[in-house]
């Protein structure tokens, strides 16, 4: 990643992300400045770090994952497209990572773990 891309990126979090995100559940999720480098490795996320505000905004389902976490499925529109993530939330509600996906690979996603919301 270029230092303007990652100088953006941590831009955009101490405008918009370090005091958390709404979830639709009511939940508000935090992001430390560690958990936005962890996220920004992810080159779909990279490109557009946006899609971290995004990713949690739009979360339709939220399953059981590994360690007591929860997997935040997500989907929402980019130029008049369905994208698809996915955000792991620990138990104090911080994000510790997530991804854009594949329709097959958020399929996949969606069948593991105990539904926990809706």
């Amino acid at each position: 990643m270029s230092q303007e891309a990652v100088e953006y990126a941590e831009r955009l979090w101490r405008e918009r992300l370090h005091e958390g995100v709404s979830m639709p559940n009511g939940e508000i999720t935090r992001l430390t400045l560690d958990d936005l480098y962890h996220h920004i490795v992810d080159p779909r996320i990279a490109r557009h770090p946006e899609r971290i505000a995004l990713i949690l905004e739009g979360v339709s389902e939220i399953r059981e994952a590994n360690l007591g976490r929860r997997r935040a499925l997500s989907r929402w529109l980019e130029d008049g497209h369905e994208v698809l993530g996915y955000a792991i939330i620990d138990e104090n509600s911080e994000a510790r990572t997530m991804h854009v996906v594949r329709p097959s690979e958020f399929r996949r996603l969606s069948r593991q773990g105990g539904h926990l919301w809706p």
